[in-house]
């Protein structure tokens, strides 16, 4: 009986797999603790949606996954607007059809009839400043939840400190943070996005870094002294001299001996070896060689 092995069938879709190609700048970081901040996150711009939304249609709307990533492409003209903060500045755009059906919601009169749509509606000013209001809401979300970072309470900044900035698209390879918006019907209704500059993303990661154990480099620093105190055992040894040379010694003079290797111990262990040599009538240690 003979048995014939063969090799396992490769599929394309294995060898065309996508790799996550990792950025340099951000080794070390803990980049693998944004998906747990991303549904942080989504607990809390959903409880900030709801209070948008308000109770005459609560449910009408509700948050999608929400994914923070970099932006690889560029975007569509629209309306951003800028909020600066201590912790930096984050960018905020709204489609119009989150709007008008925040709008729809406020102040509609039929509270479960269909939102409209934007080719249908001119834009008004009363939606211009919905989108104002609507950014410093998120937005001030958005801070705390970076503040907090992965703790379950909140750290929301003062609202004091929200201003609107010019209104400026982010540039790709910005930090961008995705907030689909669906409705009860779970249709995409569109997107409320915002774009983290770099001081608030080091801002996040730094919050996101586990506190370090205590290791030997925190422990107190001790001086050390200018000199370090060794203990040599010293032995007596013999030279063997010519006559001639022995009557050519003047006082004060140092007869040149030469020694073996001598070993550096340090509790009781040999470190490394170096050799004994005369300086200006002293003892010295030099060539160090390790063990």
């Amino acid at each position: 009986m003979s048995l014939r092995l063969a090799p396992a069938p490769s599929t394309h879709a294995d060898a065309a797999a996508p790799h996550q190609v990792l950025d340099p700048c951000h080794l070390g970081r803990p980049m693998h603790l944004l998906t747990q901040f991303n549904t942080l996150l989504h607990d809390d711009l959903s409880v900030a949606l709801r209070r948008q939304v308000g109770q005459r249609r609560e449910g009408a709307l509700h948050l999608g996954e929400v994914k923070l990533q970099r932006l690889s492409g560029g975007l569509r003209a629209a309306r951003w607007l800028h909020y600066p903060s201590e912790r930096g500045r984050i960018g905020f755009h709204a489609d119009r059809s989150v709007l008008l059906a925040l709008l729809a919601c406020r102040y509609d009169h039929t509270p479960r009839g269909p939102f409209p749509t934007p080719d249908t509606v001119p834009e008004t000013t009363t939606e211009e400043r919905l989108c104002q209001s609507l950014g410093q809401a998120m937005v001030r979300t958005v801070l705390g939840r970076i503040n907090a970072g992965l703790r379950d309470s909140l750290a929301l900044p003062p609202r004091s400190a929200m201003a609107t900035g010019q209104p400026a698209p982010p540039s790709v390879g910005a930090w961008l943070l995705k907030a689909p918006v669906h409705t009860e019907d779970e249709s995409l209704l569109g997107h409320m996005l915002f774009a983290l500059d770099e001081s608030c993303m080091d801002t996040l990661l730094n919050h996101l870094s586990p506190p370090r154990a205590a290791s030997a480099k925190e422990l107190p620093s001790v001086d050390l002294p200018d000199a370090l105190r060794l203990t040599l055992r010293a032995r007596l040894v013999e030279q063997q001299l010519p006559l001639g040379q022995i009557l050519d010694l003047k006082p004060g003079q140092v007869i040149p001996v030469r020694l073996a290797q001598a070993d550096v111990v340090v509790n009781h262990s040999v470190v490394f070896q170096a050799a004994v040599v005369e300086h200006q009538g002293k003892l010295c240690l030099t060539s160090f060689t390790e063990d």
